[in-house]
């Protein structure tokens, strides 16, 4: 029984190995013996699985699958190992490494297999959990040898590289990775000196060839000996950190080179010697080839060269040109708006002057506007054969408002030298203060100075049209004074409208209705006017039965529809027709303006949006601007479509919104009872028009020309148990401006209305509009007037 004593010393052996799961299983694929391992591994007995086949334990489907085919390799004398994972009733699903051992026996033949099974669920899980780590961690990984050869990388270094895949980038040697050969050198000798490198700034070459900027960390893997084997490190792609700190460096060279530009030009008042000094800092420090001061001739809208550096010829010769030529048809064209003009690949223009600069070999351009006192001074234009850089340009932005700064300074200085030196010749010092100080008043509120002219011209014109003894000539020249008083308001109101964005409130707008208000308010542009030169242009509309109320702020569709209205009307020279149209399509509300007149080429209708951009000789350029500011309000878009000789169409497209607003209802005007009401505004004119246009109404009027003199008079009247029933103020005032004044009024009668008047266009700070209960923008309209008068005292019979 020599193999039985045989098979005892082997069960003895397999059982000490309790952390292997150990069977003997013979040719018949029963089991011979089995460990202490298995049996707890799957819960039975010894005597249970021994004897039995292995598919009765293992279950014939992994059995058929797994164990068979691997048996019978076995058996025909071949060590098997393979990974599986195995279900097992105590430990349930486990990942296993399986060996299969033949034993042959005195013949030499193979009688059974010895299966080996080693439980790997932990060491495979933390494989698994190491690599997910390794391939999604936001820095690439990279295992190397001494030789560059890149033996293992994760997704994330492939993705910083640029690679297709990890395949070629594993075929790469490292080396070849290095931009500069020396940082390769560098990078091995700090290795092999120290063992490791920490946070090592590089540029590698990327699969395209471009550069990466990264940093790394790396370290040395040796072996018993001390030898080097492997390098293994972390790669993070800092191009953008590197760019920003470029960029940071330009900058801050920048404002120093801009900082030693200020503080030479303020020391100089002499022009000369002031651009002698930029030039030779310009020079010093940005890739200029040359550059050229024009001084601007406001009165024939011509340049003329005034210091050129260097001193070439050839291009002097060149820009002479441009003394001669209408500027709207240059590159100056822009910075007579005050922009900075930016021009690249001269060499590619149609324009014959851009051509030639670029046949000179001139890459890029820039002109710089120069601007003393709101007006156009000069213009500097820089010229390179290289390209300008986004801070570049910024840096030559800034200088021209430094060199604007110093110009103004350079002026004010020279016309005080000046002035000191006519007022010393002529003892009239104090004359000169004065003349400074109306100056200054002047240049300080010029829109609140218009509106203030206007109330009394177009409140005066109104009340003498309600007269009804004037003849038809009278008439008519009343209608154009009113008219031509309302475009300049409606001028003022539209430049406004432009740079401030005023509160006001949503309502329920009828569009047919603003259709017809937009033909009534303009009819003197399209039909007064025009018809006394001989031209008729027609004007109707078309709304279509499904269009609906829109919510928003009735102003902004009625201006926004006057001003393609004026724009068809500049369009039709020789006379046409214009259609105002009103739909809603895909739930927007659709707003046309058609015309048949000269209609526009391509290039004018791509800018045409522009802010101050005009193809009309007295055109402001901002109608259609303003138009999109509106319309972008309501996140609406436009659309226009138009050629030449064909007309324009002006599409508005404003997405419907729940018409929950206030509804637009027209009231019964209200006959008002003679009211006590307190006038103040600085202004005599307008205070003298408020008080004959409220007399006229039957109302009491008090005037005071300030908010001091309005506080002694409302003292004086409540100290005598007398109130005004309204208080109508100008906001701004000197001594006590118009909200100053309206927290008087509230706090010592809350209940008297306060209607506040403005030249300007101002939205009213957080708290301030407790005190006011209603703001009427000057011209004063008649019509508004009065029903602002209307609305707040019946606001306050109401007790509101």
């Amino acid at each position: 029984m020599g193999d039985e004593k045989e098979i005892e010393i082997l069960k003895k052996i397999i059982d000490s190995l309790k952390d292997f799961k150990i069977s003997l299983v013979g040719k018949n694929y029963e089991y011979i013996l089995v460990n202490k391992g298995y049996t707890e591994a799957f819960g039975f007995p010894e005597d249970e699985i021994v004897g039995k086949k292995v598919y009765e334990i293992m279950g014939e489907d992994v059995f058929e699958k797994i164990i068979k085919p691997n048996l019978e390799r076995a058996f025909h004398g071949e060590v098997v190992n393979y990974t599986e994972w195995f279900n097992f009733p105590k430990k349930g699903k486990r990942y296993c490494d399986v060996f299969y051992y033949p034993l042959r026996d005195e013949k030499g033949e193979i009688s059974s297999i010895i299966v080996v099974s080693h439980d790997i669920t932990d060491i495979r899980e933390k494989e698994e959990k190491y690599r997910r780590f390794f391939e999604n961690v936001p820095v690439g990984f990279y295992l190397s040898t001494p030789e560059g050869k890149i033996i293992d990388c994760n997704e994330q270094l492939v993705k910083i590289l640029g690679y297709p895949n990890k395949e070629t980038l594993l075929k790469t040697n490292a080396r070849e990775l290095y931009i500069d050969p020396q940082d390769r050198k560098l990078w091995m000798e700090k290795m092999e000196k120290d063992g490791y490198l920490s946070g090592y700034e590089v540029a590698l070459r990327k699969f395209d060839g471009t550069p990466v900027f990264v940093r790394e960390s790396s370290r040395v893997l040796r072996d018993s000996e001390g030898k080097i084997v492997r390098f293994e490190g972390v790669i993070e792609d800092i191009s953008e950190v590197v760019k920003g700190r470029d960029r940071i460096d330009k900058k801050l060279s920048h404002i120093a080179l801009l900082n030693r530009i200020t503080k030479d030009i303020i020391e100089h008042v002499e022009m000369e010697k002031m651009f002698d000094s930029i030039f030779e800092h310009l020079f010093k420090n940005i890739p200029l080839e040359f550059s050229i001061l024009f001084l601007y001739e406001e009165e024939n809208d011509r340049v003329k060269i005034l210091k050129k550096f260097p001193e070439f010829p050839l291009y002097e010769d060149a820009f002479k040109v441009l003394e001669t030529m209408d500027l709207k048809k240059t590159m100056f064209k822009k910075c007579i708006e005050g922009k900075l003009v930016h021009k690249e690949n001269f060499i590619e223009d149609d324009f014959p002057f851009h051509k030639r600069l670029g046949e000179m070999g001139f890459s890029s351009g820039v002109n710089i506007p120069l601007i003393v006192e709101n007006k156009l001074f000069g213009i500097l234009t820089l010229l390179s054969k290289k390209y300008f850089s986004e801070d570049d340009l910024e840096l030559f932005k800034d200088l021209g408002e430094h060199v604007s700064l110093a110009l103004s300074h350079a002026k004010i200085y020279k016309d005080l030298e000046k002035s000191y030196m006519e007022l010393r010749d002529s003892q009239a010092l104090r004359l000169h203060e004065e003349r400074l100080k109306i100056l200054g008043q002047i240049a300080s509120g010029i829109a609140h100075d218009i509106n203030n002219l206007l109330s009394p011209i177009l409140g005066y014109t109104e009340l003498l049209l309600q007269r009804q003894n004037l003849d038809k000539k009278q008439r008519d020249y009343l209608h154009i004074i009113k008219t031509s008083a309302e475009q300049i308001s409606f001028t003022v109101s539209r430049l406004k409208e432009f740079y401030k964005k005023e509160a006001e409130e949503e309502v329920i707008v009828d569009i047919e209705k603003v259709f017809d208000e937009v033909i009534e308010l303009t009819r003197p542009k399209w039909k007064d006017i025009p018809q006394r030169r001989g031209i008729v242009i027609n004007i109707k509309k078309e709304v279509s039965p499904e269009t609906p109320n829109f919510l928003g702020v009735k102003s902004h569709l009625r201006d926004s529809l006057m001003n393609l209205v004026l724009n068809s009307v500049d369009a039709l020279p020789n006379g046409g027709e214009i259609v105002l149209r009103g739909r809603v399509s895909d739930g927007k509300l659709i707003l046309e303006v058609s015309d048949n007149g000269i209609g526009m080429d391509e290039d004018t209708k791509a800018r045409c949006l522009e802010p101050f951009f005009t193809s009309k000789e007295e055109g402001t350029g901002l109608g259609l601007s303003i138009v999109n500011e509106i319309v972008k309000r309501y996140n609406g878009k436009i659309e226009i479509e138009s050629s030449v000789g064909k007309g324009t169409t002006v599409r508005l497209i404003l997405p419907l919104k729940e018409t929950k607003g206030k509804v637009e209802k027209e009231e019964v005007p209200e006959e008002l009872t003679s009211l006590r009401i307190l006038v103040v505004d600085d202004d005599e004119m307008v205070r003298e028009f408020i008080k004959e246009f409220l007399e006229s109404e039957g109302q009491k009027v008090e005037l005071a020309e300030d908010g001091i003199s309005a506080k002694r008079i409302l003292n004086s009247f409540y100290e005598r148990g007398e109130f005004f029933d309204i208080i109508i103020t100008d906001l701004g005032m000197p001594k006590m401006d118009g909200i100053s004044l309206a927290k008087f009024v509230k706090s010592i009668s809350p209940s008297t209305p306060v209607i506040l008047l403005t030249g300007w266009s101002i939205v009213m700070e957080k708290g301030e509009e407790e005190y006011v209960d209603m703001r009427i923008s000057k011209p004063i309209e008649i019509e508004r007037f009065k029903e602002a008068i209307r609305k707040v005292f019946k606001l306050k019979r109401e007790g509101k």
